[in-house]
């Protein structure tokens, strides 16, 4: 989550638009702290899920995956993959590649994840969005870390406004997970039940 709220701070338009939609749809979460929404209330907020979709995109919590090849084996390209070959999917460059996310395959932009008819989240598959692996070897919790995410994300986005501590070394550590390599610090603004900046206030 602290890749998601480094890309809020850098694209204010993404939190406000979704801070319109907690707000519009969960008001009580500006008006009650104590409040914590619903299993069934998240599920009712496309664009924080899309926004949790395409911070996930970005910046996978898995770096990459080894897959053995069982078979002998034509990729769609042509490319031939012989049995008992070992593949390395670098889910950091698939996320990436204009050819599957278009042209804007590197901006941080969860409508993406948006049916512009319906407003309603899209069907994406998990071979091309693989946040949370594929296939037999899926994550068996990311519906739960999708709900965690969700209830923090909504009550903070709600109730305050992050800006990040200037000159700070943003980036990403080595290891079997991809998380920042220093705590990310930011200043912390109470908000009103409108949306504003709460004058004066500081959390």
């Amino acid at each position: 989550m602290a890749w998601l709220f480094h890309l809020l701070t850098l694209n204010p338009h993404v939190e406000e638009k979704l801070r319109a939609e907690l707000l519009s749809k969960l008001p009580k979460l500006a008006t009650d702290f104590d409040y914590v929404p619903d299993i069934q209330e998240v599920q009712s907020l496309p664009y924080l899920e899309a926004t949790i979709c395409e911070a996930l995109r970005l910046f996978s919590p898995v770096g990459l995956a080894q897959k053995l090849c069982v078979r002998d084996t034509v990729f769609p390209d042509g490319t031939f993959v012989p049995k008992g070959s070992n593949i390395a999917l670098v889910y950091h460059a698939m996320a990436r590649m204009p050819g599957v996310w278009g042209a804007d395959a590197a901006s941080f932009v969860p409508e993406r994840f948006i049916d512009p008819q319906t407003g309603e989240m899209l069907k994406v598959s998990s071979g091309k969005f693989s946040a949370f692996n594929t296939g037999p070897r899926v994550c068996v919790g990311r519906k739960l870390a999708m709900m965690e995410m969700k209830m923090v994300v909504a009550c903070v986005v709600s109730r305050f406004h992050l800006d990040e501590v200037p000159g700070q070394d943003v980036a990403c550590s080595g290891g079997l997970t991809i998380g920042m390599k220093h705590p990310l610090m930011m200043h912390v603004q109470k908000l009103t039940a409108t949306g504003a900046v709460a004058v004066g206030e500081a959390a």
